[in-house]
């Protein structure tokens, strides 16, 4: 079931374009930089940022896809065999606004858990190191609420103790 905004004059329908669908995008990250550049790669902050506005008209090629109004899903395809490590750049990856997942065990070679019992299995091929985040900013930070983290290895938060996130709406889940 699409959306669809209409402006009605008269008995004439006029239909705008870019508002085809409800549905949640999937973005995809294919950079483990930490920057914002129109370089024809989608990095993992580029990537928040998208979901965040569901920017309109779409990226250029290669670029982040748009979000949408719904709950997006946030892919990793960085090329590549073994960990791939992002590490931030000045501050925190921007507060996620929005219902997100954001799935590292989408990257080629991840694997989760599937011990019910012992030890655990997972394979994790993302890291997010945020040693140069900032000495104020959390790793993750979120005020949309419903959304999930899976599948990150997330580690030197910038803060002495500081876990890497800053849950401030209700429903999410770290896994």
């Amino acid at each position: 079931m699409g959306k669809t905004a209409r402006a009605v004059s008269g008995s004439a329908v006029l239909l705008l374009a870019g508002y085809a669908s409800l549905s949640a995008a999937t973005i995809t990250v294919t950079s483990p930089g930490d920057s914002i550049q129109n370089d024809g790669l989608c990095t993992l902050r580029e990537a928040i940022i998208s979901a965040n506005t569901n920017p309109v008209p779409a990226p250029p090629a290669g670029e982040c896809a748009n979000g949408t109004a719904g709950a997006d899903t946030i892919n990793f395809a960085i090329p590549g065999a073994g960990l791939h490590t992002i590490i931030l750049v000045g501050t925190g990856l921007p507060a996620i606004t929005e219902s997100v997942t954001i799935d590292g065990f989408t990257q080629s070679g991840a694997t989760a858990n599937s011990n019910a019992t012992g030890a655990l299995n997972a394979v994790y091929t993302v890291a997010i190191d945020g040693s140069g985040a900032g000495g104020t900013s959390a790793i993750f930070t979120t005020t949309g609420g419903s959304s999930t983290f899976r599948g990150l290895a997330v580690n030197r938060g910038a803060l002495q103790g500081q876990s890497g996130f800053s849950i401030g709406s209700s429903g999410n889940h770290i896994e």
